[in-house]
């Protein structure tokens, strides 16, 4: 699959995946809907690219070790903005991002397995 596949794929699939997460939380305001999705456009993109090319220049290993660090940075920078922009206060922030990408991540990889 080509970059940008590979982006286009994993950034709809993780919208719509932390959009029903989040949802099930009961995050139900328009503008922290919003806020999901663009902090996923934010984040998404630059994780799989950065994985991406890692993957092509070092090999798997490289990449798996890589994915470690790039889903931590995703995880602080989408809790920051959810502690920060979220009306949603029943739950932390970053309590937020870890169950969304979390579970969002763990489904991409059981979709990877099952289709690759």
């Amino acid at each position: 699959m080509n970059l940008f596949k590979v982006m286009c794929v994993s950034l709809v699939s993780t919208i719509i995946i932390e959009l029903v997460l989040a949802l099930i939380l009961g995050v139900k305001n328009k503008k922290d809907i919003m806020n999901v999705i663009l902090v996923n456009i934010l984040t998404n993109p630059l994780v799989v690219s950065i994985a991406f090319f890692i993957n092509l220049r070092c090999g798997l290993v490289s990449k798996k070790i890589a994915m470690i660090f790039l889903e931590l940075f995703a995880f602080l920078i989408e809790g920051f903005v959810y502690n920060k922009c979220l009306n949603y206060k029943k739950i932390n922030g970053y309590l937020v991002s870890l169950i969304l990408n979390g579970i969002s991540y763990s489904i991409g990889i059981l979709i990877n397995y099952l289709i690759w």
